[in-house]
């Protein structure tokens, strides 16, 4: 019963997506807009309602942040979507709702953030034990001949990326990043093969799953 309950919270949490994300502007440095690698738990497990909650291991998710906000994270599992706003060094960051909510409140350094992933149900917090840590890329990445060879593929077949991205102008750079999990605490650890892809006018994380199909935040 509680495992069903802790899923339909993740679903709850799913259906966020579509609430209005809050504006916020960032002050510091040239703010948190951009690309990053997040830590969070792999799983979240309630064993009961007044029992400490059980977290599987950090594992890291790529989100790209928007300069009024939103944070847009590519995984399976958690809520894609979620706001960010900062008072000074202070950073928090939440996907959700009130009722299932996923936070973390941390520490904004080094163009890094290092801080705690809570989960809060119905009031009552939950901190992961191992800190999470995030740090910003500005695309890098690996190229070899994989990502080649998926960079013509794309150019020649542009109706594999989602049609959100034919605004960005043309496909002119890709790169390898590695593998997103599944975060609904079935254990995938490569639900996505994970790449920068730069567009004329803007990057986006694109994720490749087994079935071919591309997902870009």
């Amino acid at each position: 019963m509680r495992r069903r309950l802790i899923a339909f919270a993740l679903l709850l949490a799913g259906s966020a997506s579509a609430q209005p994300i809050e504006q916020v502007i960032v002050e510091k440095d040239r703010g948190l807009a951009g690309l990053w690698r997040i830590e969070i738990p792999q799983r979240v497990a309630m064993r009961g309602f007044f029992r400490a909650i059980e977290f599987g291991p950090m594992r890291p998710i790529f989100c790209r942040i928007e300069d009024k906000g939103a944070i847009r994270c590519l995984n399976g599992g958690y809520s894609s979507s979620g706001t960010v706003t900062n008072d000074g060094d202070t950073v928090h960051v939440a996907w959700g709702m009130m009722m299932a909510r996923f936070v973390i409140d941390a520490t904004y350094k080094d163009d890094g953030l290092i801080g705690t992933f809570t989960f809060k149900f119905s009031g009552i917090s939950h901190d992961a034990p191992m800190p999470s840590r995030s740090t910003r890329f500005t695309g890098g990445g690996e190229t070899n001949t994989e990502t080649s060879a998926l960079l013509a593929r794309l150019k020649n077949n542009r109706s594999l990326l989602p049609r959100a991205t034919d605004t960005l102008g043309a496909i002119e750079h890709v790169a390898w990043l590695g593998t997103s999990p599944d975060l609904d605490g079935s254990g995938g650890s490569d639900f996505f093969r994970v790449y920068t892809v730069e567009f004329s006018g803007g990057q986006r994380i694109c994720g490749l799953r087994k079935t071919g199909t591309f997902t870009c935040v």
